[in-house]
């Protein structure tokens, strides 16, 4: 993501930097506008701690979500190793890459412990933080797992990481939102994968609109009888929304990127995909200043075996203009 200072922070996961090499560490880096890499943080334990999502904070320092199987202690030491719990992670840096604060949580359902896994960070206006993905929600899966099958889960803390609240939205099947976007003041916005019932594999895109409290106010599905999901969403410069993701059901190949533009309400107002005979996945995606998108993803149309990066520019009615 994009700095205050004019340069770019990332974030992520190392297994060969940090005071534990060679297990999964946070990875925080901070490159200078001029694309040097001056700086470069990790955190984390014995243990595995995982980046998921970064956001840039309004006080020109960093929040990152991931998940941490261990117990941490302040200094990011652990007190307790081989926890078989895997817990939300917060890590708020400041401008310097310094430790603030860090947070844990583990997601209850009566008294179980559930699996949650955390897809995307956001900074609330007041200051606080939302973040969200999936929580194991049903007690049992066909096989006898707890927890199994996952509900979308939007969390709200405040500036010092407290929980405010968390909300869960799903059916008997798995729910998971892996993007999400804040719609002004009027709330957020999520995007990712639900599983109808339909068969094995079977999958729809899942878009859901919260107000600023996370109460649903609508959600909306979009697919067939294949496999369909969501990487990322954006709120469009008319008030509608955008939804970049894969498809193994519809377009040219064994997967090919999605983009469905939609309404203020989720309305289908078009959709679009794009690919080769071969594997194509998108990643990320933003509104081109002429309205028009951009999507960046990977193909392997070069190589079965091989993924390269892919650009593609869109028009404002889902045309493609140039992929290189």
């Amino acid at each position: 993501v994009a700095s205050v200072d004019g340069g770019f922070v990332l974030g992520g996961i190392t297994q060969g930097l940090g005071a534990y090499a060679g297990n999964a560490d946070l990875l925080l880096v901070k490159i200078g506008g001029d694309g040097k890499v001056p700086s470069v943080w990790t955190f984390g334990g014995p243990q595995i701690d995982i980046g998921k999502a970064l956001v840039p904070t309004s006080d020109g320092g960093s929040l990152q979500v991931g998940d941490s199987y261990g117990h941490l202690h302040t200094g990011m030491a652990y007190a307790v190793l081989g926890s078989k719990n895997r817990y939300l992670l917060l890590v708020k840096t400041d401008a310097n890459g310094a430790l603030q604060w860090h947070k844990l949580y583990l997601a209850y359902v009566g008294d179980e412990a559930r699996l949650s896994d955390m897809h995307s960070v956001l900074q609330a206006a007041d200051g606080g933080y939302v973040f969200s993905g999936s929580v194991g929600m049903n007690p049992k899966s066909p096989d006898g797992r707890k927890g199994y099958y996952g509900d979308c889960l939007l969390v709200k803390t405040d500036a010092i990481g407290g929980v405010e609240w968390a909300r869960s939205y799903g059916g008997v099947g798995a729910d998971e939102a892996f993007s999400s976007t804040t719609v002004t003041a009027s709330g957020y916005v999520l995007a990712g994968a639900h599983e109808p019932g339909r068969g094995a594999n079977v999958y729809e895109v899942l878009l859901l609109k919260t107000n600023v409290k996370g109460q649903l106010e609508w959600g909306k599905t979009f697919g067939g009888s294949g496999y369909n999901r969501a990487s990322m969403v954006i709120q469009t410069a008319d008030g509608g929304y955008a939804i970049a993701g894969d498809t193994y059901e519809f377009g040219a190949g064994q997967s090919d990127v999605l983009l469905i533009k939609v309404g203020n309400k989720g309305q289908l107002q078009w959709a679009q995909t794009y690919g080769s005979a071969r594997h194509e996945h998108a990643h990320s995606l933003l509104q081109a200043n002429d309205g028009g998108f951009v999507i960046v993803g990977s193909t392997s149309r070069t190589n079965a075996n091989k993924a390269d990066a892919v650009i593609l520019t869109i028009d404002s009615d889902g045309n493609l203009i140039w992929a290189k």
